[in-house]
């Protein structure tokens, strides 16, 4: 879908935007191969190092934060990636009781409060959809080729 958009349709864009289910080593670094910016939390056993090599992997949520990284952001390599191949984490609050750990490979990215907003688009995304989804029943259409469905969401205002 994302080839389609950037060679077929060549849409302008600059950032994607993912939830964790697409966040794995191949997504990501195709995204960066075709010289966009992604934003997506990680979940809290992904293993990440912060020490530039010095020390073993550990999970994401072990990693020690203070005051100028919680607001900057930290320097990390992600496992699985390139060795030169460096990203950015930033502990994003969510909710009063959650928090995620965005990553991005925009390494001039160093402010939480940017993040948390570009963060904060990937959710009214999401809430768009699962309404369009609840007032077409597109998920209880039979149809599973695009076109179909399309002509079933057209079709049923007027029902």
């Amino acid at each position: 879908m994302l080839e389609g958009i950037v060679f077929a349709k060549q849409l302008d864009f600059r950032t994607v935007l993912m939830d964790s289910w697409y966040a794995p080593q191949k997504p990501m670094a195709h995204i960066d191969q075709l010289g966009k910016i992604y934003y997506c939390p990680l979940k809290p056993n992904r293993k990440v190092d912060d020490s530039g090599g010095s020390q073993p992997y550990q999970r994401v949520d072990a990693v020690d934060w203070d005051e100028a990284t919680l607001a900057h952001g930290k320097q990390i390599k992600i496992r699985g990636f390139p060795r030169d191949k460096k990203g950015r984490r930033f502990w994003v609050k969510v909710s009063s009781h959650r928090t995620d750990f965005v990553a991005t490979n925009n390494l001039t990215q160093d402010s939480t409060d940017v993040v948390q907003d570009e963060s904060g688009i990937r959710w009214k995304i999401e809430a768009f959809l699962r309404e369009l989804k609840q007032l077409t029943c597109v998920e209880a259409c039979p149809c599973r080729r695009g076109p179909m469905q399309r002509n079933h969401i057209a079709c049923f205002p007027a029902r």
